[in-house]
């Protein structure tokens, strides 16, 4: 089976007007991967702007974000090797750095990832704009209820835990961390001035729940990254089977421990006619794998966006970030769902035609082959994902971040004036 992709389809990344008006802002953000990265590419765009952004988080994140062009700024008093708990309590340190930092330095707007629950409360003591950056789906209580009955992430599956949810929120008042009477009623009824959502209206849950004076869905967070693969033996990987379609194949960052999935990908594919790029981590062993075929080339990372520029199909976890930018290039997917709100994202993919889920418990070499070819052929997911694609290029980007944050800035001026 061979199935040409047009190439022409695939967006390119637009500069960023530089003229911008300047401004201090302080960014603050947990110590996860997932709600990190994204932000990254606001931050790059948001200083090549002019802006100067002090972004507090987990020294284990220094360097990445030093890259981005921040001021790097670790939490106060926390531990070199963080335990889970510490970890989980990455939100109280943030935000008693961030108060320090307000107490010492002006800043013109505090920014926050959306699983920092005090942000808004922060940014409300020391009075300037609160701006919440989500890296999932926003949340309603409905959208909370549903991430915590398929998975969940840390925070919404304590929903199912009222006793929980009732002392911490006693807790976090006490220490005038929420302005609410709870933490729930504080993450999706306090909004911030704006929300920015790393995803498309169109592929948002129940879109309709958001204003949009409020909440603004920008597609998700690709900064100014030039899509030129300077993986050499990458490069030529993908060009080594002329028209071959091409499948690239991942479980992220933090669920690729699960060889199941590794074994599939591999007896599924060998000797088709497809090229594989299979992105397997750091710590993987590759003799686990046996032989592995001639068409199927193993890495420990790529460039995911490089890669997905090119890609026909991408099997994948279902994070949101990964999700989000293969929707972007127009790539459908088969959703492997391991955890967190990916069974929620494998969902939402499933019933918008974008593609198809596997359970992780039922995945072997013929149903992931099956499937893999099923969505390939399909001219009308095809569509949907075309469709889709071209809703999150529309989306404004890290480019309406500068642009609202620019205006807003003036206004604020404007009226102190």
């Amino acid at each position: 089976m061979t199935i040409a992709k047009e190439t022409s389809s695939k967006p390119s990344h637009n500069s960023l007007d530089t003229s911008s008006c300047r401004g201090n802002l302080l960014l603050l953000n947990m110590p996860y991967q997932g709600h990190i990265n994204p932000t990254l590419g606001t931050t790059r765009a948001l200083v090549k702007a002019g802006y100067s952004v002090t972004y507090v988080c987990d020294p284990r994140w220094k360097d990445q974000i030093e890259e981005s062009g921040a001021l790097f700024v670790p939490y106060d008093h926390y531990p070199e090797y963080p335990n889970t708990v510490q970890s989980l309590r990455g939100g109280v340190y943030a935000i008693d750095t961030g108060r320090r930092l307000a107490s010492e330095s002006q800043y013109d707007a505090l920014l926050y990832e959306s699983l920092l629950l005090s942000g808004k409360c922060l940014a409300d003591q020391i009075g300037v704009p609160s701006i919440r950056l989500s890296s999932t789906f926003a949340y309603n209580r409905s959208i909370l209820t549903k991430l915590s009955n398929t998975g969940g992430l840390h925070v919404t599956s304590l929903l199912k835990f009222p006793p929980i949810v009732k002392a911490m929120s006693l807790s976090m008042r006490r220490h005038k961390r929420i302005e609410s009477s709870d933490f729930i009623t504080e993450m999706v009824d306090n909004y911030p001035t704006i929300t920015y959502v790393y995803t498309s209206r169109a592929f948002q849950l129940d879109s309709a729940s958001f204003p949009e004076k409020n909440f603004k869905f920008i597609g998700p967070s690709l900064d100014s990254r030039d899509l030129e693969i300077r993986d050499t033996n990458l490069d030529n990987e993908l060009k080594s089977y002329g028209e071959r379609p091409i499948i690239y194949a991942s479980l992220g960052t933090i669920f690729n421990t699960f060889m199941p999935f590794y074994k599939a990908v591999v007896g599924a594919f060998a000797d088709q006619n497809v090229t594989v790029i299979l992105s397997v981590g750091k710590n993987f062993d590759r003799t686990k794998l046996g032989s592995v075929p001639r068409n199927i080339y193993i890495h420990q990372s790529v460039d995911q966006l490089a890669v997905l520029n090119k890609a026909d199909l991408f099997i994948t976890h279902g994070g949101m970030n990964s999700a989000n930018e293969a929707l972007y290039y127009q790539v459908p997917m088969v959703v492997v769902p391991m955890a967190d709100d990916q069974p929620t994202v494998g969902a939402r993919i499933a019933e918008l035609g974008l593609g198809k889920v596997l359970d992780r418990k039922a995945i072997n070499k013929t149903s992931l082959r099956q499937t893999a070819f099923d969505v390939l052929k399909d001219q009308l997911i095809a569509g949907n994902v075309k469709k889709i694609g071209e809703d999150m290029q529309n989306s404004g980007g890290n480019q309406k971040v500068v642009e609202d944050l620019n205006n807003l800035l003036r206004d604020k001026i404007k009226r102190a004036q």
